[in-house]
């Protein structure tokens, strides 16, 4: 089974600020004086969530020829309502259809110099939930007629759950790594001043 990789990158500035009694003799009277600065560490984070994809999505096209736009446009109606009927006949559900894209288009002569009719063309996208059926479907569509395939893109659908948490392992992470920084260099960690969504 594929796995997916839902990853989050993060962003985070954490105050610092001098331990009292650290350093030198003359730097440890100065403390008190200095207690009121504040230095940032900036650091970044990654955190990811692996998971099993519960959905696919396909594309499935059409596309006919005419020698008039209407020939074409008719023509083309005609091979993707058949598409779509074999695809519900096999199972799927009206709502997870939906028209992708349309166009059509002049189609000319060797030289360029003429149109000899038209191309029209109708992509629909297919969102499967029952992942063990792609094979199924994907036959259906080309009996149907769907002279164009792409796909699968896996997809999760709490994928939106699953990004939050990558988040919360970021930040998790960007925050352990200041931890370190600070103790190196003899600071006490504050809390975080700035936090930023890097990517995902």
């Amino acid at each position: 089974m594929k796995l997916m990789h839902i990853v989050a990158l993060a962003l985070t500035v954490l105050a610092a600020s001098a331990l009292a009694g650290i350093g030198t003799p003359d730097q440890a009277r100065s403390a008190p004086e200095d207690s009121d600065r504040r230095d940032e560490i900036t650091v970044s984070g990654s955190g990811s969530v692996v998971t099993v994809p519960n959905r696919a999505l396909f594309s499935f096209g059409a596309e006919s020829q005419g020698r008039t736009a209407k020939a074409a446009v008719t023509a083309n109606t005609a091979e993707i309502g058949a598409i779509i009927a074999r695809l519900k006949a096999s199972g799927i559900g009206a709502a997870e259809i939906q028209t992708q894209s349309v166009s059509i288009n002049p189609r000319y002569s060797d030289d360029g110099q003429s149109i000899v009719g038209y191309s029209a063309s109708n992509t629909v996208a297919v969102e499967l939930r029952d992942l063990a059926r792609a094979g199924a479907v994907i036959d259906a569509a080309v009996d149907a007629g769907a002279n164009h395939v792409y796909g699968p893109s896996f997809l999760r659908s709490d994928r939106g759950e699953l990004y939050e948490r990558a988040l919360e392992a970021a930040f998790a992470d960007a925050r352990g790594k200041a931890r370190v920084l600070a103790s190196a260099a003899g600071v006490q960690l504050g809390r975080a001043t700035v936090l930023a969504e890097a990517s995902g």
